[in-house]
């Protein structure tokens, strides 16, 4: 009698503790909260026109600038929509996928912390775009459709009329069209649905400032004059404006340049911009492979012909075994805040690659753990200022 009770206690026991971790393991996938977000700085408005000296006139190619990878994403929650052409909608639009795993999703999706007016005063400069058009409205995206594109482009413009002398990297990595898929270009180097780009080129055209300034009034040239010796007062009017040079994967507006898809195995994939992405998520393996990168533009001189971009982010991965780490570090931004203080430990490191690299482009650019804000500011202005 008393040997079944113990037995049957044990049982107990042994259920109460699978259903906690049950319980446990619930809560990881489902809770979408990240733990590290904290104000960001507003000091960085005039990084830029500061710390470049006036008697400079330095090519676009060769200043640093913070980046933001998927800056548009901040709004990213667990409710909103799957993007439909995302190539992972099947997954992530699954009821029991967005039950279950909706907040894992979420946690690996949203790579910055705040609005980009928030982003632009803390420093960064280059704006890594993802935009999809689903049944007939743009909107940021990151797996999850992350806001209306419109509320985004307005903090931009809005911070363009008063910050002569900046410029901003709008960097359209990717554009989807429901039922046409990622654009790129052809074989011959022409783009894909070319009507498509000028539907979207218009919208962004009527989004204006107090000043009725659109994002390409402040593109004060054409893309005739090559990127590798576009320059600084070229693109800010001689200091008078702000400016913006834009790239997108098409090959017909005279307001942008051309870009290819990120660097691939063969290291020829690209064009006016160098863009490799390590697609990893351990830290050491990571400094190991920005090194790596930095070695390949230096030994091959690619920085002389094209924006050559830092992709210093890491990879959340949720679809095979790498997504233990991912679980393990919990988000995104808690995955950045730690890394990204790693990044700025070793200055002569962090200026050797501004040298070679100088777009640095990360997830939570805002981050304050262990200075990363204030220290890659302060590494890029001192970077800047020799120029």
């Amino acid at each position: 009698m008393k040997k079944n009770k113990r037995k049957i206690s044990l049982f107990r026991k042994i259920l109460r503790c699978l259903l906690v971790l049950l319980l446990l393991l619930f809560c990881t996938l489902h809770m979408s909260i990240s733990f590290c977000v904290t104000d960001a700085n507003n000091e960085y408005d005039t990084v830029l026109n500061t710390n470049i000296k006036s008697t400079s006139n330095p090519l676009i190619k060769d200043i640093a600038v913070l980046g933001a990878h998927d800056a548009f994403t901040c709004d990213l929650k667990q409710t909103n929509e799957a993007d439909k052409n995302d190539s992972m909608y099947g997954v992530f639009n699954n009821a029991f996928v967005k039950t279950l795993g909706g907040g894992l999703i979420t946690r690996l999706s949203r790579a910055q912390a705040h609005s980009v007016k928030e982003l632009l005063y803390a420093g960064v400069r280059y704006l890594d775009v993802r935009v999809s058009l689903v049944d007939g409205k743009y909107y940021t995206t990151h797996g999850l459709l992350a806001g209306n594109l419109e509320d985004y482009v307005k903090d931009v413009v809005d911070f363009l009329e008063n910050h002569p002398g900046e410029y901003i990297i709008f960097d359209i990595q990717h554009f989807d069209a429901e039922e046409h898929g990622v654009q790129y270009r052809d074989t011959n180097g022409n783009s894909h649905n070319k009507d498509l780009f000028d539907d979207l080129f218009t919208f962004l055209s009527n989004i204006k400032n107090s000043s009725n300034k659109s994002i390409f009034d402040y593109i004060p040239y054409t893309n005739s004059t090559a990127i590798n010796e576009l320059t600084y007062n070229d693109v800010t009017s001689n200091r008078a404006s702000s400016g913006v040079v834009m790239m997108a994967k098409c090959c017909h507006n005279d307001k942008v340049y051309f870009r290819d898809g990120d660097a691939g195995d063969d290291q020829t994939s690209f064009n006016s911009v160098r863009s490799l992405w390590h697609n990893k998520n351990d830290d050491d393996l990571m400094i190991q492979l920005i090194d790596q990168e930095m070695n390949f533009v230096k030994d091959n001189h690619l920085q002389d012909s094209y924006l050559i971009i830092n992709q210093a982010q890491e990879t959340g991965f949720i679809t095979n075994l790498s997504i233990v780490n991912s679980l393990n570090r919990w988000s995104l931004l808690n995955m950045a805040n730690t890394y990204n203080a790693k990044l700025v430990k070793d200055k002569t490191k962090f200026m050797s690659w501004l040298e070679y690299m100088p777009i640095f482009m990360v997830d939570y650019a805002t981050s304050n753990y262990g200075n990363f804000n204030k220290l890659a500011n302060t590494y890029i202005a001192e970077y800047n200022s020799l120029l």
